[in-house]
């Protein structure tokens, strides 16, 4: 634990930075910000370069505001969204800051940037994560001394080298195995509860105004005492002072062991306890009554009482109901009352499950050093049961092409900004097969008809109206193309979505043959004004402008002013 203690100088250093931009930025109003995770429990993993540093998470607290929470939406749009946008912008002029994402559409919206030492996300108007993160950090100072920090982050190195170590694969997150190392130790007798039973006649959890109400007047009332020593933040009307307890008692059979060995333990308790009813079910395990489980807590609660408690959860149909959808573990949340767990699913609960057998049989077979102790380093090195490979872009971004350079620079993951990567390939143009010509409208998609291409249904078309037409066309002479206004139907069987390649033209005219300069004029004859219709292919649907053909310009008839085409145009066949 001394090893990997961080000093909290750059943390403190940047704290005080941001404190004093954002009171310019927000001047007038009175605001918090507050660190929490794991740099105020001291719960983090050393990185890959021994810093011993983890990344920072900060929220940003108005005090005449509520909380961001599903039952005050107007919160999030009227004071998250531009906060969200200002301290972007603040930390975008800032001096040795970068900015690398910013994220609105999110369950919680943050900003996260990089100094040179830290990784930091900001939030706004979230009070649980500072809650959880005091009361963590107490029980941490309570108990056998330095027994629950030290289990907790062998249990989170155990965990990421077999890979089960993340939510958004389907295993555990960091914060349920401390729940559960923490779980461990109260059943032990090692570790006390610090909360309160709970609030008489309205439930035992707070929601988020009430949670953020108790963070508001705690950070006050540090803030007048002593800003520089962020453990004085506790809220006393909430959980009690840390209590060391005496590892010297008779009961104590834990509480002087080694951390391997308290490992062991944990492991043991883990398979029989929280694993033993899928030990015990014949058919789907997520569907295994409430009753038949064991709920981990760390309030002072017994097996029946907590089945009574976590009714009160607003969540209670999503994260504790198995007759509703599978749940595969049961974490309590002592705060708020949501399932720390429900974010597992069957590949990391079988995962997990797995992994705790191996790892158990692997200690009890005997394998020890000359001092006794287990080979936990040895346990690191073997490789994971199982794997759930990550998506190599992020959660549902599909990789190839010109769409992923352009989010070839865009952070990857859970903290995907919504607005990148959003350009898909264009489509490739609609062919149409037959006898006829279609001229998209504006009526539809372009390129597509009504009904579908080769719909057997009449379609009233608006024609391009001619006042006559030379001998031969269509065979007659004299015609006038009024008649095309007639209602069109597409004879013949349905055609294929996509002409084969050299498909000959209408008439014996063979395919290499080019096209007459004109069709059925004879010599001395004006022209026919070719309407740009390939058959085959759709016409373009810039209406009035001209379109270019080797053989001749074509110009289609201009809409009329304040009219738009009522339906597709058609074009009968050119005949020879």
């Amino acid at each position: 634990n001394a090893q990997n203690a961080q000093d909290g100088a750059p943390e403190e250093a940047l704290l005080a930075r941001m404190r004093q931009g954002f009171a310019e930025i927000f001047w007038g109003r009175q605001i918090h910000l507050e660190p929490f995770g794991s740099y105020v429990t001291d719960l983090g993993l050393p990185n890959s370069d021994g810093s011993g540093r983890s990344d920072l998470d900060v929220v940003l607290l108005f005090e005449d505001s509520n909380a961001d929470s599903f039952h005050n939406k107007e919160v999030r749009q009227q004071l998250v969204s531009p906060t969200i946008n200002k301290l972007a912008d603040w930390l975008r002029r800032a001096h040795g800051i970068t900015v690398k994402n910013v994220i609105q559409r999110a369950r919680v919206p943050i900003v996260t940037f990089e100094t040179k030492e830290l990784s930091v996300d900001v939030s706004v108007q979230q009070p649980y994560g500072v809650l959880n993160s005091w009361h963590l950090r107490d029980l941490c100072a309570s108990g056998w001394p330095g027994r629950l920090k030290a289990l907790a982050k062998l249990i989170k190195v155990w965990a990421k080298s077999k890979e089960i170590h993340t939510a958004k694969d389907g295993a555990l997150s960091s914060y349920g195995y401390v729940m559960l190392a923490a779980s461990f130790l109260q059943d032990c007798g090692g570790l006390p509860a610090l909360l309160s039973q709970g609030k008489s006649g309205s439930g035992p959890y707070f929601d988020a105004d009430q949670a953020l109400r108790h963070v508001l007047d705690t950070c006050s009332a540090a803030a007048a005492e002593d800003a520089g020593k962020r453990q004085q933040r506790r809220p006393r009307q909430l959980w009690k002072q840390p209590m060391p307890l005496q590892t010297d008692l008779p009961d104590s059979t834990h509480a002087e062991a080694p951390p391997a060995d308290l490992f062991l333990a944990w492991l043991e308790w883990m398979a029989e306890t929280v694993f033993g009813f899928a030990q015990e079910s014949s058919g789907d395990v997520g569907k295994v009554p409430v009753e038949r489980r064991h709920i981990v807590s760390v309030r002072r609660r017994s097996q029946e009482q907590l089945r009574a408690d976590i009714t009160w959860s607003p969540k209670y149909n999503e994260h504790w109901r198995p007759e509703a959808q599978d749940v595969w573990l049961l974490i309590e949340e002592p705060l708020n009352g949501e399932n720390v767990a429900r974010c597992v699913r069957s590949e990391g609960f079988w995962a997990i499950k797995k992994e705790v057998e191996r790892a158990r049989d692997f200690f009890n077979g005997g394998r020890r050093d000359d001092n006794g102790a287990l080979p936990f380093t040895a346990l690191l090195k073997l490789k994971p049961l199982s794997t759930r490979q990550q998506p190599p872009n992020g959660i549902g971004v599909r990789p190839g092409g010109a769409w992923q350079n352009r989010i070839a620079t865009a952070p990857q993951g859970l903290k995907r900004p919504l607005g990148i990567g959003t350009q898909e390939p264009p489509t490739k143009r609609l062919q149409l097969a037959g006898r006829g010509v279609f001229l998209p409208s504006a009526a539809g998609v372009a390129g597509r008809p009504p009904g579908g291409f080769g719909s057997r249904a009449p379609h009233i078309a608006q024609r391009a109206s001619l006042s006559s037409a030379p001998a031969g066309y269509g065979g007659k002479g004299g015609a006038s193309l009024a008649g095309l206004n007639r209602p069109f139907v597409r004879p013949g069987p349905r055609p294929p979505s996509r002409p084969p390649t050299g498909a000959a033209r209408p008439g014996p005219r063979p395919p290499s043959r080019p096209p007459p300069a004109m069709l059925g004029a004879a010599a001395g004859q004006p022209r026919l004004p070719h309407f740009g219709g390939v058959p085959g292919r759709p016409c373009l649907p810039n209406l009035g402008r001209v379109a270019a053909r080797p053989q001749a310009l074509v110009r289609v008839p201009p809409r009329q002013q304040g009219r738009r085409p009522a339906a597709p145009q058609y074009i009968a066949p050119l005949r020879r």
